[in-house]
């Protein structure tokens, strides 16, 4: 097999304009009446209405998301001065979650340990 610039450069391949036109484009058919216009200018109407509402939708939730924004920045910034002033109580909500996380996995641990479990049984039947 020859892979030369030469061979692969030839007459026989397409260039990007007959590539172009060689793809498929399925034909469109209506089968059935032509539609009515009175049901166009309604289906035109629900389109308007819906896009309305996504529109008004889409500026609440931008309201709620921009007001959620501050609430968190500002606790985040009281938290933040929280743990600065009182850095030992802090410490000790860390160290009293560890040790709940601790005993809950022991717990946890021993319950899976200690259950009984039920025994493989393989019946065997014949015909």
């Amino acid at each position: 097999m020859n892979t030369t610039r030469d061979n692969l450069t030839g007459a026989s391949l397409p260039s990007g304009s007959e590539v172009e036109s060689a793809r498929l484009h399925v034909p469109v058919s209506v089968d059935g009446p032509a539609p009515d216009y009175a049901q166009k200018g309604r289906i035109d109407e629900v389109k308007s209405k819906v896009l309305m509402r996504v529109h008004d939708v889409q500026r609440k939730l931008g309201d709620k998301t921009s007001s959620l924004r501050g609430q968190a920045r500002y606790r985040m910034t009281r938290l933040q001065n929280s743990m600065r002033t009182s850095p030992a109580k802090w410490a000790g909500v860390a160290a009293g979650a560890g040790l709940a996380l601790g005993l809950i996995g022991r717990f946890a641990d021993a319950r899976r340990r200690y259950r009984p479990v039920a025994e493989l049984v393989i019946i065997e039947a014949h015909c």
